[in-house]
């Protein structure tokens, strides 16, 4: 049984021959269930589909991500999430009025309410990895330090006076969980000029053990520990790291920061 959103004549007829059963949301179908039961519509034109656009972008996944973090935006104003996402009004309405569309959120007289967390993690989750990382990779680095605890060390003396900085990945974690470190390091930085990556003393580097990052937003420097970015994220590069032991530790942080997804 083949199922689509619409069957036109000229393959209606070519399903017909093959003997395939079919069914479309215009109603259009062929089925033959043996020889005492035979359905045949066909004429109907195409059901009008709402146009959602090829991906919600950058970002909608930023929107995603606040929201995630921070439930109690859900219903917060306009102008309210797109400054924590830290994106346009626009790109918050436009994000909010596809997942309504897609019955993902369901408003009430004076709230919205999220009909599936699940699948809005799971779009964030496959996201990151596909497109929001790419897009805030400042680059991979060498750094002269011999293990991960003397490259902190000196990572917090050169920005002890910066506000927006932040470790992701398994140095958040380790903070967070004391069960999880890893040979990498993840730093998020929300201004990595050039010149603050040569006060790191790093250098550009495929291999590097730094990976310097910028932020889905200022909702990310959020923490659960200090200098660390929001578990979320946090979950999120523990899950696209991939390890067995990453994943343990992502599970582990779900659990005791991100109750509620």
């Amino acid at each position: 049984m083949l199922f689509a959103p619409h069957i036109g004549r000229p393959l209606a007829e070519y399903l017909v021959g093959k003997k395939v059963n079919f069914v479309d949301e215009s109603g259009n179908c062929h089925v033959q269930l043996g020889p005492s039961f035979m359905a045949l519509i066909e004429g109907r034109t195409a059901v009008p589909r709402a146009v959602l656009g090829r991906g919600i972008g950058l970002a909608g996944h930023l929107v995603l991500f606040a929201i995630l973090a921070k439930p109690e935006l859900f219903n917060s104003s306009i102008r309210t999430v797109a400054g924590r996402a830290g994106v346009s009004k626009t790109a918050v309405e436009h994000i909010l009025a596809r997942l309504t569309q897609e019955g993902l959120i369901v408003r009430g007289r004076n709230r919205r309410h999220l009909h599936d967390k699940k699948i809005l993690l799971d779009r964030w989750l496959n996201g990151y990895s596909t497109l929001v990382r790419p897009r805030l990779l400042v680059g991979q680095y060498r750094t002269p330090d011999a293990d991960p605890s003397q490259l902190e060390a000196r990572v917090e003396q050169v920005l002890a006076h910066s506000k927006a900085w932040g470790w992701g990945g398994g140095a958040a974690a380790n903070r967070l969980m004391g069960f999880y470190r890893g040979s990498r390091t993840i730093l998020h930085l929300a201004d990595p000029s050039e010149g603050v990556i040569r006060t790191l003393k790093a250098l550009p580097s495929k291999d590097g053990e730094l990976t310097v990052l910028r932020t889905p937003g200022p909702i990310a420097f959020e923490g659960a520990a200090p200098r660390t970015v929001h578990p979320l994220l946090v979950y999120t590069e523990l899950l696209t790291e991939g390890t067995d032991r990453a994943r343990e530790s992502a599970a582990m942080i779900r659990e005791r920061y991100l109750s509620w997804l």
